[in-house]
């Protein structure tokens, strides 16, 4: 299935996205995706995956873009 498939999106839109279960783990569908597809790149070799302090992550793309993964957003940092 590719990105923005509507048979991926999650039918309930009513719920706490900052809900976990564990430390690393969430009970939010959508975050949960996006976050499976930045794992698919890191293992295809196509991103690299750092942390930061803060509990934020560095996702470096082989193209050159550079993306901050904080708990709530995700934003390009160059």
């Amino acid at each position: 299935m590719r990105p923005g498939d509507p048979s991926r999106r999650p039918a309930n839109r009513n719920r706490d996205p900052g809900k976990t279960t564990e430390p690393g783990k969430t009970t939010d569908p959508d975050r949960a995706i996006v976050l499976g597809w930045i794992e698919e790149l890191v293992r295809a070799g196509l991103a690299r995956s750092h942390p930061l302090p803060g509990g934020e992550r560095e996702l470096r793309l082989i193209t050159g873009e550079v993306f901050r993964l904080t708990r709530d957003t995700v934003f390009r940092a160059s």
